[in-house]
């Protein structure tokens, strides 16, 4: 006798604060396993990490092993990690020429599709985006209100920089 059971697939789930930028770009936190099967689904060709030290087989096997299995070219932008301070003291942890390698990378389309991150996807990634949406022309306002919906607060220095 035959079972009828149904077979529900494993859950997909993307990485915190993930979302799609436009087509082909996602934004979100650092990846973890849990988001492995999620990313695949993207069929992503390269990912943009963000952080102060780069994804290598001793920091992360789990990522870098992810990324070699399926392809992925994984780029490493140096940024700080000491932007702990909250608010108006908070200061800008990417330099203006790593803002702009990423831009030239966002706007390769060989690289295509892209996810960019950072250890929670807040500010650092935001800042990205809020660049890429200035050279789109969007209004500041609207730049700003993105920015707020993943990082606590859209501060001076974060305008400062964005403008």
């Amino acid at each position: 006798m035959e079972s009828n059971k149904i077979r529900i697939p494993d859950k997909l789930t993307p990485p915190i604060k993930f979302a799609e930028v436009q087509p082909q770009l996602y934004r979100g936190a650092y990846p973890r396993p849990v988001n492995y099967r999620y990313l695949e689904t993207l069929q992503l060709k390269t990912m943009v990490a963000l952080l102060p030290q780069p994804v290598t087989l001793e920091s992360d096997a789990s990522l870098f092993s992810f990324c070699t299995k399926n392809q992925i070219n994984l780029i490493h932008v140096e940024c700080d990690g000491k932007t702990k301070d909250k608010g108006k003291k908070r200061g800008i942890p990417i330099d203006h020429d790593s803002v702009i390698r990423v831009l030239e990378i966002l706007l390769d389309k060989q690289h295509n599709p892209i996810f960019i991150f950072c250890n929670n996807g807040g500010q650092i990634t935001s800042l990205i985006v809020a660049c890429l949406r200035k050279l789109g022309f969007w209004n500041s306002v609207s730049i700003f209100n993105e920015f707020v919906n993943y990082s606590s607060t859209v501060n001076h220095n974060d305008r400062y920089f964005i403008e």
